[in-house]
């Protein structure tokens, strides 16, 4: 009977490690089981901000490339107001250099009365306006202002207009160069006329 007691004892005690090492598995497995929870849940919230993320990094993105078309396309309409104004002035220019004789005369008379001093000048024009205006435009300035104004033997590379020599001081009444200035002051006007 000592042995059967022993082997009771015996089986007791292994059936409570058995009960303690099922208690101790189920524990660890009961821990397994929560933290792979937690981290499925971990995961899952990570996975959630990563799309929160990336949906307002894919807005601003969007946000982004619309204000940079806006930009794009106000350059682009920008371009072509500048480029409808530098054609109306284009023309302009056009247009006054091809004036009847009189009236190309007379506006050049008109100009040089108002850049000559008493003191005169030498008016250098274009070859063709040298030929075609140019004595008559030296009579008429003289007659206009008294000044001492000469007609120089050398040209200027302008499209139309001329170039006043007083001494070392040229003034550029080009008529390209007088329509620039004229398009600086009145680009705001002529915008709104054609825009």
């Amino acid at each position: 009977m000592a042995m059967k007691g022993i082997e009771t004892i015996a089986e007791r005690i292994l059936a409570d490690a058995r009960a303690k090492a099922n208690a101790i598995l189920q524990e660890a497995d009961e821990k397994v089981r929560q933290q792979q929870e937690e981290s499925q849940r971990q995961a899952e919230a990570d996975l959630e901000n990563a799309r929160q993320q990336a949906k307002q990094q894919a807005e601003e993105l969007r946000r982004r490339n619309q204000r940079t078309d806006l930009l794009e396309s106000k350059k682009q309409q920008l371009a072509a107001r500048q480029q409808l104004l530098d054609e109306a002035y284009d023309r302009a220019l056009q247009r006054l250099t091809s004036l009847d004789d009189k009236a190309y005369l007379e506006l050049l008379c008109t100009l040089c009365s108002q850049a000559v001093s008493q003191s005169g000048g030498e008016l250098l024009l274009n070859q063709k306006d040298q030929a075609r205006c140019g004595q008559e435009l030296v009579r008429m300035v003289r007659e206009k202002t008294g000044a001492q104004v000469t007609l120089s033997q050398q040209t200027a590379s302008i499209p139309g207009g001329f170039i006043l020599r007083q001494g070392k001081v040229e003034v550029n009444c080009a008529l390209d160069a007088v329509v620039r200035a004229q398009a600086e002051q009145t680009a705001k006007d002529v915008a709104a006329i054609l825009f």
